[in-house]
Formats: C-alpha cells, structure tokens, sequence
C-alpha cells in the first residue's frame, strides 16, 4: 500500500493508452501536483519528456487499484 494520496497531489493508475484501469487491474503509476507546480529536470528536458504522461509523472512503478474509493497499491 502507498498510504494516502498528499493534498494538491494526483495519483492515477493506466494502461498503455493512459486510461485509467478498472479495480484489479495492474497498470503504470502515475502522478505529480493538482495544479500549479512543474516537475522537470535542470538542463534535461529529453528526461522530463521520456516520463510525461499527459502532464503527469510516470516512474516506471505498477500498482493494481483494490476497488472503489481503495489507494493504489505499488507492486
């Protein structure tokens, strides 16, 4: 289990396509801030490129969602 999502922070978990996956389905981590802040690498924008997901991080992590209202769970 990862815990509690963080205010202001999103955290979703996709399939290939970027979609999010039903309850008991294994799919990429993703996630970064509500609004407002940018996460990127100084000098590196080809990293930050190579991690975007539709302006969210992806890590390299799955996890499978447990159901409604459940956190996702890092695998």
């Amino acid at each position: 289990s990862v815990g509690r999502v963080m205010p202001n922070v999103v955290v979703r978990v996709v399939d290939a396509e970027g979609a999010e996956v039903p309850p008991g389905t294994v799919g990429e981590v993703i996630g970064g801030p509500a609004a407002g802040a940018v996460f990127t690498y100084q000098n590196a924008p080809e990293k930050r490129a190579a991690m975007d997901r539709g302006g969210l991080v992806a890590d390299g992590h799955e996890a499978q969602v447990a159901g409604p209202g459940a956190r996702p769970s890092r695998s």
